[in-house]
């Protein structure tokens, strides 16, 4: 998922995501990724709000820093996403 211009940065407000972000130290050599639905993207640091649910209802809302963020996945996409009939 591509959030270059306005128009996917605003498409991508409440989309259920799973973002990749790079090692926290460079010891690690583990990927980490967290998921939650968009709620804002900072357009100029392509820094990221997630809302993240537990059994159903809002839980945690967590901010990703764009230079932390190695690749952002729709979770509509794929597998897991709607299947259209």
């Amino acid at each position: 998922m591509e959030l270059n211009t306005a128009k996917e940065m605003l498409e991508a407000i409440g989309k259920p995501v799973e973002i990749d972000i790079f090692p926290l130290n460079k010891k690690s050599k583990t990927d980490t990724s967290i998921s939650g639905n968009i709620i804002a993207v900072d357009p100029d640091t392509r820094s990221i709000g997630l809302l993240q649910f537990r059994h159903g209802e809002p839980f945690h809302v967590v901010y990703i820093p764009g230079t932390s963020i190695k690749e952002i996945h729709d979770l509509n996409d794929g597998p897991f996403g709607k299947k259209s009939l």
